[in-house]
């Protein structure tokens, strides 16, 4: 769920995949409004999809990337994916075992993440190894460690994502704030040296 590491493109130029990726979007946008009245459901699909996302991703300084976002805008999609088998009605069994299948994979999908999400240890280990530039996964990873009786780990876990390069204060001042309530020795010679 820690996206906060996710790369930011500043023009339409700073790469390839950027105006290649703006070009398929544009591309697909101007498909649903050129095949509006004859492909309707596959349009509204796409164009709520495109709609939902200009309202959460416009001038307000939300976060670049959070998955949840995600949800209304994929109602469209889901209608239209739900809609298919009555469409197709020559093809409605090839569809229903298709779609059997697409939730099959869901199950098993499902199943593997409840295991994950069940372990807070090995949920915060994939996620700060996953994103080891995201503020919030290594935050996240020291919590746990300070939580299972580990605030010397957990001072560790908060420098080494200062020194990769996440420039925040937070971590330091989190591993200061570790150190005072965990009685530490004093030894400031880390806290010094990461000024």
């Amino acid at each position: 769920i820690y996206h906060d590491d996710y790369p930011i493109t500043r023009s339409l130029f700073d790469s390839a995949s950027t105006i290649l990726q703006a070009l398929l979007l544009l591309a697909i946008s101007s498909l649903a409004l050129w095949k509006f009245k004859q492909w309707p459901l596959v349009a509204f699909a796409i164009l709520w999809f495109f709609v939902g996302h200009a309202m959460e991703s416009t001038v307000i300084p939300l976060e670049l990337y959070f998955e949840h976002r995600n949800y209304l805008p994929a109602i469209g999609p889901l209608m239209a994916l739900a809609a298919l088998p009555f469409m197709l009605k020559s093809y409605q069994k090839t569809v229903a075992f298709m779609l059997a299948g697409w939730f099959c994979f869901l199950i098993a999908l499902t199943a593997a993440q409840a295991r994950l999400w069940g372990n807070w240890e090995m949920l915060a280990t994939v996620w700060s190894t996953e994103h080891p530039m995201s503020q919030r996964a290594t935050q996240e990873m020291a919590n746990y460690q300070l939580v299972s009786g580990q605030p010397e780990q957990a001072i560790k876990t908060y420098l080494a994502g200062h020194q990769r390069g996440i420039n925040t204060p937070d971590l330091i001042l989190s591993a200061l704030y570790v150190s005072c309530i965990a009685n530490l020795p004093e030894n400031n010679n880390w806290f010094e040296q990461s000024l």
